[in-house]
């Protein structure tokens, strides 16, 4: 939940906590996300509030918008260590793929 007398801003608490139920499997790629009111009234705080996690979350990759419809779970980033150059083969057999 929210601690409103926490240092940490009520912002950054609801991007962590909308980050764990990715993390952890509750919210997954391509499910939509509670309405902004929906948190808003939720943790009762104001929309901008939740807005601002929100597009901090959207701007870090984790969640993405469609106008009109909401804003959805992300697929997962594919992160891929730059030690030097590997060949699409080697990169992935990396991944546990085969070609």
């Amino acid at each position: 939940m929210i601690d409103k007398n926490s240092p940490l801003p009520i912002y950054f608490q609801i991007e962590e906590q909308i980050k764990r139920k990715i993390e952890n499997g509750e919210f997954q790629a391509h499910d939509a996300l509670p309405s902004e009111r929906e948190y808003a009234e939720q943790f009762e705080i104001s929309r901008m509030t939740v807005r601002q996690a929100i597009n901090n979350l959207v701007n870090d990759g984790y969640l993405y918008r469609q106008k009109g419809r909401g804003t959805f779970v992300a697929d997962k980033k594919l992160e891929q260590q730059l030690n030097g150059l590997t060949s699409f083969t080697e990169d992935m057999k990396a991944r546990g793929l085969n070609c």
